[in-house]
């Protein structure tokens, strides 16, 4: 049963949520009824506190989306079972081969040394038959690479390894990875406020926890949506560098069927893993934590939503269509999606008209800063994320519609889409090394990052300490803060590939990053899945220190990482293995 009160005599309403047993035959609105005949009853309650909604549980059901989800999962482990059993075999009949032909060479050298005429013809008959076989290779016929491509024999050394191709930009991995790791940190925070039914009230401080999130250091975890820009960052400059290297590849001269791939090859490399995901949630996720706590409400967060709007999803418009909401978090994937299918307008302009190419771009980025800037101003919306840093801000500014109109929608968050495709072309046109450069440029260059990253990041300190800045102040910050978060992040790039970062270099550029920059995509899809499974079963409430939420994240973390590598496993290396099978 949550329960709203009002306190202090602001039009902020905190909730409670008290658990209470009765008959299994009452409904939730009986419940309610008796709930209000009781709080009116009393003269010092019934002005202060109100019923807001009662949930009984909800238990997923058994139904046809679950034997779906349960009948292609189990087609999916079935075939990771054939073909890795297949893969070992080919490894064996390989060895054997190398038996057999050892063999046949030592039988006719021995025929030639005897001089033995029939036992030389006889050698020269098996050696042509272990030729022929050699040219059959088994490995080759697509049906068996398409069972391979299930193996968990090839994809876990593949997927551990720390080898990378040549040329690859190393510092990547290491951001790549840093900036998940802060997106999961952030939903740390995000969902113990607004996982349903409990919404905040997971944790039993909630008021006083307000004290910790005014300390210097928690702006870091307040202000974990620019994880998001950095990650719009690095998408745009590996699209803009590769595509311009292709085209100076073909001498500017690309034939229309390279486009078309340059988006079917998109569409197949994130669309069935995000499928497969939705699927699970509808079928599977909702049903996991059963008979746990009354606070399992599968239906409320995610399932619902998936079950009306799957289909915008994977047509990546859930960004646009927001009356229901499918794995909300994925918002980045529709804006990504939609900067792609964008770009080739822009590289081609890049390539063949270089001024008019990262003018149009720079043209968008302003204007995507302007959306920024009137959408804060026209509807009185905070400064980023000020609700996280200080609860005071409700009274003061507009949030009804900060999350669907101003922050995910693409208009608004081009502006780092595009300062990372100008950093793409910026390094497509310089050289390979630049031998030398100016000290002061370079000492400058880092003092600019450092000012302008601290201030984005830093920033709204004062919103924590409660002074709320004005309407105009916030949409400024809003205007520029990403931008400048952007550009700081491609300094950041551009000087580790050139070598004036040092230990940061070498620090982004460890191996050990590899690995698990290649589960990434997957440990995004299904990491909030993970944290709301912990929230929505847990049997007691949490307690908010610094070191407990830090323990909660690192729990997330690992766990979120663990399952985002069986996800690899089971289904992103299939797809990648099948799309080579396909496109060649």
């Amino acid at each position: 049963m949550k329960i709203s009160v009002e306190v202090w005599n602001r039009t902020m309403h905190p909730l409670f949520t008290y658990g209470v047993c009765f008959p299994q035959r009452c409904s939730d609105q009986d419940v309610k009824v008796i709930a209000d005949i009781l709080i009116n009853n009393d003269k010092n309650l019934k002005d202060d506190i109100s019923v807001v909604a009662v949930y009984s549980t909800d238990n997923g059901e058994f139904d046809f989306t679950f034997g779906l989800a349960c009948f292609v999962f189990g087609i999916i482990a079935l075939l990771i079972a054939v073909g890795t059993g297949m893969d070992y075999l080919i490894d064996y009949m390989k060895e054997q081969l190398v038996k057999s032909e050892n063999s046949y060479q030592s039988t006719d050298d021995g025929a030639i040394n005897e001089g033995n005429e029939e036992k030389e013809s006889e050698s020269s008959v098996l050696l042509e038959k272990s030729e022929r076989r050699r040219s059959m290779k088994v490995e080759h016929l697509a049906w068996c690479r398409f069972l391979v491509s299930f193996s968990l024999a090839t994809n876990i050394p593949k997927l551990l390894s720390t080898k990378s191709g040549e040329g690859a930009i190393l510092c990547l991995n290491g951001i790549r990875v840093l900036s998940l790791g802060w997106v999961i940190l952030g939903h740390t925070m995000y969902y113990l406020l607004f996982t349903e039914p409990a919404g905040h009230l997971y944790w039993n401080n909630y008021f006083f926890s307000f004290n910790y999130f005014q300390v210097f250091g928690f702006q870091v975890i307040g202000n974990a949506t620019l994880s998001v820009d950095s990650f719009f960052v690095l998408s745009a400059f590996l699209l803009t560098l590769l595509t311009l290297k292709k085209m100076q590849q073909y001498e500017g001269k690309i034939k229309p069927m390279f486009w078309v791939m340059f988006y079917v090859r998109r569409y197949i490399r994130l669309t069935p893993a995000l499928l497969l995901i939705i699927l699970f949630t509808v079928g599977i996720w909702k049903v996991l934590g059963n008979n746990t706590v009354p606070r399992w409400q599968p239906n409320l967060n995610e399932v619902e939503g998936c079950v009306h709007a799957w289909w915008a999803n994977l047509l990546y418009i859930n960004n646009l269509y927001t009356t229901y909401e499918c794995l909300p978090w994925t918002w980045y994937l529709a804006n990504d999606f939609q900067f792609y299918c964008l770009s080739p307008v822009l590289v081609v302009a890049m390539y063949k008209r270089p001024m008019l190419g990262v003018g149009l771009t720079a043209g968008l980025v302003m204007v995507s800063m302007l959306s920024n800037f009137v959408e804060s101003m026209v509807n009185d919306y905070p400064a980023a994320t000020s609700f996280l840093l200080n609860y005071e801000s409700f009274p003061v500014y507009n949030f009804d519609g900060v999350f669907n109109a101003l922050y995910i929608k693409p208009w608004n968050r081009f502006c780092s889409y595009g300062v990372g495709m100008i950093l793409g072309f910026i390094v497509f046109k310089s050289p390979a090394k630049i031998k030398v450069a100016n000290k002061l440029y370079i000492a400058l260059g880092w003092l600019a990052y450092t000012v302008v990253s601290m201030s984005v990041l830093y920033g709204l300190y004062g919103v924590a300490q409660g002074h709320f800045p004005s309407k105009f102040m916030s949409a400024v910050y809003n205007a520029f803060g990403r931008v400048g978060w952007s550009i700081s992040v491609s300094w950041l790039i551009w000087a580790c590939m050139y070598g004036y970062a040092g230990f940061i270099n070498s620090f982004l550029s460890m191996r050990l990053w590899i690995p698990l920059a290649r589960v990434t995509y997957m440990t995004y899809l299904i990491h909030v899945l993970v944290i709301q499974y912990i929230y929505l079963t847990a049997d007691s409430t949490f307690n908010y220190t610094p070191i407990t939420y830090a323990v909660q994240f690192c729990s997330n973390i690992v766990l979120a990482f663990g399952f985002g590598f069986i996800a690899v496993l089971m289904l992103e290396s299939p797809i990648v293995g099948i799309e080579k099978i396909l496109m060649g």
